[in-house]
């Protein structure tokens, strides 16, 4: 059976995805069928993050050649029909013809900043579908400890800073598309101590309607006065002075090694040359023909 909300439509089964009937009619009792790789949208993925709220999905019908897909979704008849109509002129463009593009990270920030230093407050929202156009909005707030939220930065088609303890010392990081909203604190204090949260609105734009996409990112940052040793880099360092006193040992070794077996060499080689010489003084001595009185 399928669940309240399928609309059911027929497409035909070859890869064109030229839509045969406009008509549209309520489900059927039939079984529920996997996805069909050769139609699968990008409205699929859209659905998946809450920013298009239908998924199309195909399965082979009895009639030779063709396909029966299902909207599904809470959208009514009218809703359904159009959007079968978008597929039909190619406007929801398959998941197979996306162009590549660099590939978008989300990465948490820093969260400790060393007094008079810049410190960049990283929010990043990637965007599943970077082909659809889309407006964005960015507010970013601070909140001290035991305080209240208080707007510091926004930005909408435009850069504005609010009046603040940060006046004149925010500066917009963010990239050309809006998925990384980053901003940068200059010559931070220890007073910029606190919880700063990005809020990301984004709207996306399709004919049928406007659908809205929130995302928010809380950094929790503490200012010092002097940076503090990585706990890390002095495993590395110690471990570079265990290496180092190993590796001086072994060529020590190595060193006195050689230097004794070539003594022993020599020793032997001089042993032998001396035996050769002592050889021929005795040979004369035994061959001396004694003298008669």
């Amino acid at each position: 059976m399928h669940p309240e909300g399928y609309t059911l439509v027929s497409v035909p089964e070859s890869c064109n995805h030229h839509v045969s009937s406009q008509r549209v009619s309520t489900p059927r009792a039939e079984p529920w069928f996997e996805d069909h790789p050769e139609v699968y949208y990008s409205a699929a993925e859209m659905m998946l993050q809450n920013e298009y709220h239908f998924v199309l999905k195909c399965t082979q019908s009895q009639r030779k050649g063709r396909m029966m897909c299902y909207i599904v979704g809470k959208e009514d008849r009218n809703t359904a029909a159009k959007l079968i109509q978008l597929i039909h002129q190619r406007k929801l463009a398959p998941h197979h013809e996306a162009v590549s593009s660099p590939v978008c990270v989300e990465v948490p920030s820093e969260t400790e900043a060393v007094q008079g230093t810049d410190m960049k407050l990283l929010c990043i929202s990637c965007m599943k579908r970077e082909e659809v156009t889309a407006s964005t909005v960015v507010e970013w707030f601070y909140r001290p400890e035991g305080g209240k939220d208080e707007p510091i930065y926004e930005h909408r088609k435009m850069n504005h800073e609010f009046p603040s303890r940060f006046s004149g010392r925010i500066q917009w990081n963010g990239s050309k598309d809006m998925q990384d909203v980053s901003i940068t604190v200059l010559n931070v204090t220890l007073n910029d101590s606190g919880i700063y949260t990005c809020n990301i609105t984004r709207e996306f734009e399709f004919e049928i309607h406007r659908p809205l996409f929130t995302s928010s990112r809380l950094i929790h940052l503490t200012v010092v006065e002097e940076a503090g040793e990585d706990f890390t880099s002095v495993i590395s360092e110690i471990m570079m002075y265990i290496l180092l006193v190993f590796l001086t040992l072994w060529l020590l070794i190595e060193m006195v090694y050689c230097y004794r077996k070539v003594s022993k060499a020599e020793e032997a080689a001089q042993e032998n040359a001396t035996d050769y010489l002592a050889i021929p003084s005795e040979n004369k001595e035994n061959c001396a023909v004694p003298v008669e009185e």
